[in-house]
Parts: structure tokens; sequence; C-alpha cells
């Protein structure tokens, strides 16, 4: 048999440069997945933790709403800051007005809309959490 020096067996030597692409390839590959993965339960983490923090501060804006209703005071629009668990968040209350015409004759009051927009003022990427209430009084 013929030994030709271009078809020798390589596989003793090392490794060829076709397998060291490849491997880099794959390996690249995986380390890409891994990455992706990992931030997004980052970006699940970080929108998870907004979530509740925002729900906190909606029900404490919901019990200073009550306690306003219960003196009979006005409700207006406002916008604050406030902390929790270091971080700040903006919290905007809008009252949405009914469309309803004046009326003459006796009409039960609508309840009062109320939409809360609470942003994080620390992390622009997390979008606005948004929240509707409704104020009304009971009447015996």
């Amino acid at each position: 048999m013929l030994h030709l020096p271009f078809f020798q067996n390589k596989s003793a030597d090392g490794l060829t440069t076709i397998e060291v692409v490849i491997a880099v390839f794959i390996f690249s590959c995986v380390s890409a997945a891994i990455f992706n993965f990992i931030g997004q339960i980052d970006r699940t983490r970080v929108r998870t933790v907004f979530i509740a923090n925002a729900s906190r501060l909606a029900a404490g804006e919901a019990e200073r709403l009550r306690s306003i209703a219960a003196r009979n005071a006005p409700v207006e629009d406002s916008s604050y800051t406030e902390t929790v668990s270091g971080r700040t968040f903006r919290v905007k209350r809008d009252c949405i007005e009914d469309d309803m015409p004046p009326s003459f004759l006796p009409i039960a009051r609508e309840p009062l809309k109320i939409e809360l927009c609470i942003s994080d003022e620390n992390n622009e990427d997390v979008k606005p959490l948004r929240f509707k209430l409704l104020l009304g009084q009971d009447n015996p």
C-alpha cells in the first residue's frame, strides 16, 4: 500500500483546525443560550419584585382614599414619590370624571373612578403598572 504524506492519519497528532472550529462554534451556541436564559430569569425577577412593590403601594393608596371618603373630603389628582425596599416609585393618581350631564332629578351618585399609575424611578426599562379603583359611598 502506498502512503502519501497528505493522506496520513492525523488522529494521533492532535486536533485538526476544522475540529477546533466546530468545537468553538458548539461552545459559543451553548453559552449564548445559557446567557439568554439567565437574562430572561433576571428580567422576570425584576418585574415580579416591581409588581409586588407596586401592589403594596396601590393597597396603601386605596386605604388613604377610604379615609378621605370617610371624612367626605374631595379627592383630587396627585403625584408623589415613595420609597419601598430601597427603591423609589412615582405614584400618580388621576380622577376620571364621568361625562354625565347635570340633572334636576335626584340621581344616585356614581362611584368615583380613580386610576393609579405606578412607575419605578430607578429602572426606566420596567413598564409602569396601572390600577383602576372605584370609590363610592355606602347609602343606608
